[in-house]
């Protein structure tokens, strides 16, 4: 029977930096989706809810990744 996180055999993971992600969010590239859905409209409502992190799985459009390229910048810090 698998362990229960208040199991005294559940793994002991250390703490470390947290950060919350959205991991599936469609460009405006994507059919049926607003024609705002570009990184500063994407980026500005990550912000206002918290959201430190975004993941986009239209990533292959040729006119999405050339917004993503424009647009992005690596961030030393976090590696992201």
């Amino acid at each position: 029977m698998p362990s229960s996180p208040s199991s005294p055999n559940a793994p002991n993971f250390p703490a470390g930096p947290s950060f919350i992600a959205d991991l599936h969010i469609h460009s405006r590239f994507s059919m049926a989706t607003s024609r705002q859905l570009n990184i500063p409209h994407l980026s500005g409502w990550a912000m206002a809810k918290g959201i430190n992190v975004l993941g986009t799985g239209d990533f292959t459009h040729p006119k999405w990744r050339e917004e993503l390229k424009r647009d992005l910048a690596f961030d030393e810090a976090s590696g992201f």
